[in-house]
């Protein structure tokens, strides 16, 4: 997928000749920059060698740093380009799942620029894709928790039809996709997401407990000064 590569590019044009490799990532404050790259480049060596299955598991994600822990931020980059026809042909195969990983990476690299003191971009076209992308199956994820809809300011709604006044069971979040993908990856504080555009409101505690696949909200994010 083009904009898996897209990002890819954009990540090594920012970084490359800075300096910056040891900077902390605040939203993942037991990484540098260098050790979010070997998760990266790590990531994308284990896909091309065919792995589908549990890519984000807390053992491999500690495997792919832990194993690239002398490696330099030029030898990282120049590892994760020697992925790039596997990659290509594993996107061409699925591109679904070409579509996932953008969302991944485009989430790491905000993370990035916001521990560079950079702003993201919240309009651009990896941003919004990743929005809709982890958006999409929220709904259903959530099901057994609360009817729940999502409405994105792109104009992408997922989710059961918002019945209105007489319907008063669906709960309807309503976000621009930077907004969204920040809160369902826990990028957001639980406090921070329930002051979203909820919507009768207030936002239903089950569906906050829940909304991030990758474990609670955190209570506190506020060691960054934009999130």
């Amino acid at each position: 997928m083009d904009l898996y590569h897209q990002t890819t590019d954009r990540l090594v044009n920012l970084l490359e000749g800075r300096g910056v490799e040891h900077e902390i990532v605040p939203l993942t404050p037991q990484w540098r920059i260098i050790d979010v790259v070997a998760h990266l480049t790590g990531l994308a060596s284990d896909i091309a060698g065919g792995m589908r299955q549990g890519m984000g598991a807390n053992e491999n994600t500690a495997r792919q740093v832990q194993s690239r822990k002398n490696s330099s931020l030029e030898e990282l980059f120049a590892e994760w380009r020697t992925y790039r026809s596997e990659l290509t042909e594993a996107f061409a195969a699925d591109p679904f799942f070409g579509q996932r990983l953008a969302s991944d990476l485009i989430v790491h690299v905000h993370d990035i620029e916001l521990a560079l003191g950079l702003e993201p971009d919240p309009d651009d076209v990896a941003t919004i894709n990743g929005g809709e992308t982890y958006a999409a199956p929220t709904p259903d994820r959530l099901a057994s928790v609360a009817p729940l809809r999502i409405e994105l300011s792109t104009g992408a709604s997922y989710g059961p039809p918002d019945g209105g006044a007489e319907d008063p069971g669906v709960v309807t979040l309503r976000a621009t996709p930077y907004d969204f993908l920040r809160a369902v990856t826990g990028r957001r504080s639980r406090s921070q997401v329930a002051a979203m555009s909820w919507h009768p409101g207030p936002a239903p505690s089950a569906v906050l407990d829940q909304l991030c696949p990758y474990g609670p909200l955190p209570d506190d994010v506020t060691n960054v000064p934009s999130q």
